[in-house]
């Protein structure tokens, strides 16, 4: 039998997403909505407590602040509506203090941003993908040298000499 995640309990739960390592995270259907993978794998399903495989390889607690940005943001205006004066909201840089605070949240789990991408990226969570690019832009590409930047993402400089003089010779008007 799946453990249950320590989540908070979202008001009305009706589904469960169980995580390769067999926790339960509980969620409601609003929020899961905001899921469009995992949504149209279980169709217009009515059942109560409906338990969803989830066979990817994020962490538990990843997923567990990835269901609590959609509980926190299922009543929102329904993403890619555009508004009487032509604005839609989700296609805004702006983020709330809210989803800041939970993005730092999830830059204290080791590889938790990278793991958010994916994941938003898997089940189709647009404007949640969108910020956490944003957030790792902003916090760790921005201002930031070639080095570092590789640094931060585990990259390995696998440019020899030539090559590096290959491509300045190419690129020199960039320069």
């Amino acid at each position: 039998m799946a453990e249950s995640a320590e989540s908070p309990a979202p008001s009305s739960v009706t589904y469960q997403i169980e995580m390769c390592d067999k926790k339960l995270i509980p969620l409601s259907k609003a929020a899961l909505e905001l899921m469009g993978t995992l949504f149209a794998a279980i169709g217009n399903a009515e059942l109560e407590n409906e338990v969803i495989p989830y066979d990817r390889e994020t962490p538990t607690i990843v997923m567990m602040k990835i269901v609590e940005w959609c509980e926190h943001h299922k009543n929102d205006v329904i993403p890619g509506i555009v508004h009487n004066d032509g604005s839609d909201p989700f296609k805004t840089d702006e983020m709330s203090l809210w989803d800041t605070e939970l993005l730092e949240d999830l830059d204290t789990i080791e590889d938790g941003l990278r793991f958010t991408v994916e994941a938003a990226n898997y089940l189709e969570i647009s404007t949640l993908y969108r910020y956490t690019c944003k957030f790792i832009y902003d916090n760790h590409v921005k201002g930031k040298t070639t080095e570092e930047i590789r640094e931060y993402f585990c990259e390995v400089d696998d440019f020899t000499d030539e090559d590096r003089k290959k491509l300045e010779a190419e690129n020199k008007w960039f320069s």
